[in-house]
């Protein structure tokens, strides 16, 4: 009773599929993995941009000059802020009376500064960055100190030009 099989069918071959468990478990853990990868980037991306300075942009094209305002702007206070192109510029006059035009962009993330009267400073609210009047980075992250702009007088014109 015994036949002999036939040699075709002893090297025939079954295709595995894997069952459903084992689908949803590598499922599962292709899921997982994915988020903890986005978990990651999402957090090392801001220490990163938070640890880098920010990089200078070509002005080549930019706004040279502007008209930032009258003289007389500054008898009944000490700071200005003023549109320079696109970019903010913090007027000031400093102890000695002369009119000084600073970048308002904080070098650490881009923040705009503001003068503050009380303490006689530039103070960047976003991470507590300080700057002395001359535009000096005195404390906290700012890795560098305020970009410097020419100023003019012009009658009663204040001109504010590229350093």
């Amino acid at each position: 009773m015994d036949q002999p099989s036939a040699p075709h069918r002893e090297h025939h071959h079954h295709l595995h599929l894997p069952d459903k468990e084992t689908v949803r478990r590598d499922f599962i853990r292709t899921l997982f993995t994915s988020g903890f990868l986005v978990w990651i980037g999402a957090f090392i991306y801001p220490v990163y941009r938070y640890l880098k300075p920010r990089e200078e942009e070509d002005t080549t094209n930019a706004v040279q000059s502007i008209i930032a305002g009258k003289t007389g702007d500054f008898a009944s206070t000490r700071a200005k802020l003023v549109k320079f192109g696109s970019k903010p510029v913090l007027l000031l006059k400093n102890d000695q009376g002369e009119i000084v035009a600073l970048g308002a962009t904080c070098k650490h993330l881009g923040c705009t500064v503001q003068y503050v009267a009380a303490k006689n400073h530039i103070f960047c609210g976003c991470h507590g960055g300080v700057y002395d009047l001359t535009g000096k980075n005195i404390s906290g992250p700012p890795p560098a100190p305020l970009d410097k702009y020419k100023v003019a007088i012009e009658g009663e014109d204040v001109i504010v030009s590229r350093a």
